[in-house]
């Protein structure tokens, strides 16, 4: 379960919160909307197409209904995702980034450096694998330290 989803988080909340106020502003337009027309006003010829008029209300309610279930879905899944990454120390690319601008990665020429691995776990338990090579066991160890104390420092 991801992080943001644990019990304390108090992002639940709000999320629950915005679904019942987007949907007590829809059923407000839409009550609006149908005064509108109960009352026999005459919009200009703009509006009837804008509105999707020349369409039966079947297919006029069956296209909003799909348009608005596919942009909610979009919508909510973006937010998951900007949500998760806000809570993360570190993107997955950003660790990498990291690690290259230090001169920390794995070099191919001199077959030494770090290497990450498991990087899909940093985003949901927020932990990753981390595999250093060196020219000797303390080399690679030194290397360890270093990618240790750059990705979290103390």
């Amino acid at each position: 379960m991801p992080r943001w989803l644990h019990v304390g988080m108090s992002i639940k909340r709000w999320l629950v919160l915005l679904v019942v106020g987007i949907t007590l502003l829809s059923l407000s337009a839409g009550y609006f909307l149908h005064a509108l027309y109960s009352l026999d006003v005459r919009f200009p010829y703009w509006v009837g197409v804008l509105t999707l008029q020349f369409l039966g209300r079947e297919v006029r309610g069956s296209l909003f209904l799909v348009s608005g279930a596919l942009l909610t879905t979009l919508a909510l899944l973006r937010l998951n995702r900007t949500v998760i990454s806000a809570l993360l120390p570190r993107g997955q690319a950003r660790v990498i980034d990291l690690l290259d601008r230090r001169g920390l990665g794995f070099h191919r020429g001199t077959m030494t450096g770090a290497t990450l691995h498991l990087l899909g776990a940093l985003r949901e338990y927020g932990k990753m694998g981390v595999t250093c090579v060196g020219d000797s066991p303390e080399e690679a160890e030194e290397r360890y330290r270093e990618v240790r104390a750059a990705i979290a420092p103390a």
